[in-house]
């Protein structure tokens, strides 16, 4: 292991230029950490150089090893997936202080994907009942696979439920609080800002919103998360830091929530909307 430590920080060092030309934010010790992890895994059936080129021709570490470690457990993902990011996690540490110690609870998990934003809060909570939903169906079943793999993590007191469905369109109540990472790129306006990585590799029907429908498609998840919360329930989005404050009004002049405001990531931008629904 320790050898393969030394390999993994030497390729590393004397790939650097070309490793973060191709995959932006990638670091020594991600990299180790998931190939460690990836190794314990495989055993014997660990190709490293396989591994290597493929890091250099600029294919996904998560897709390549087929698992992404995201808060505090490695999730699978494919390429019908996003891949977690780590300033999605601040999303399950701000739930989790503001939700963690309630005795019970509802969530709705939109756009799940993999599962790994839902999961993670719900494994987290002492007792709730959490609707994890997406519009892929090889998607939801990414999600479905990272629950059973995780099961341990899991009690009787935390329930899970799948939901294939656009947004918000599944019978399931009302909810504590609403948590969501949709959408939230402009096809065409906002397209050279998104790194060749993603656009290759990641499922553009996660990452993208046509330009024309945008505003409309907001308008309508923020009605429905309005009817689909308790009173004074809560709501966490990630969004793209160009549109926040269009969104923000936007949600506002629905008059139907209050305390919405912008919340930044841990690099100082623009990453989240949060608002309590009146009542």
């Amino acid at each position: 292991m320790l050898l393969l430590e030394r390999e993994i920080d030497r390729f590393f060092v004397d790939h650097q230029s070309q490793l973060l030309s191709h995959h932006p934010g990638l670091s020594a010790h991600t990299l180790k950490r998931e190939l460690l992890w990836f190794y314990n895994l495989q055993g014997f059936n660990f190709d490293r150089k396989n591994i290597f080129d493929r890091l250099l021709a600029g294919e996904p570490l998560a897709y390549i090893v087929g698992y992404r470690f995201f808060y505090d457990a490695f999730f699978k993902v494919n390429s019908n997936t996003l891949i977690p990011r780590p300033e999605t996690e601040i999303m399950v540490a701000h739930l989790l202080e503001r939700f963690g110690k309630v005795a019970s609870l509802s969530f709705a998990d939109i756009g799940t994907g993999s599962g790994a934003l839902g999961l993670s809060i719900a494994m987290n909570l002492q007792k709730c009942q959490a609707h994890l939903s997406d519009i892929c169906p090889k998607a939801l079943n990414v999600a479905k696979e990272n629950y059973f793999r995780l099961g341990q993590h899991f009690t009787h007191e935390q329930e899970i439920q799948f939901h294939l469905s656009d947004r918000l369109d599944f019978e399931a109540g009302t909810f504590d609080f609403i948590v969501t990472n949709p959408p939230y790129i402009k096809a065409l306006a906002d397209r050279d800002q998104v790194h060749e990585q993603v656009l290759q590799n990641e499922p553009a029907l996660a990452l993208f919103l046509p330009d024309h429908e945008y505003s409309q498609w907001f308008t309508q998840l923020f009605s429905q998360v309005a009817n689909k919360l308790k009173p004074s329930g809560y709501f966490l989005m990630e969004g793209h830091e160009a549109h926040l404050d269009e969104l923000v009004t936007l949600m506002g002049s629905l008059d139907k929530f209050k305390d919405i405001r912008v919340i930044p990531d841990l690099t100082g931008r623009s990453r989240f909307i949060e608002g309590i629904k009146n009542g």
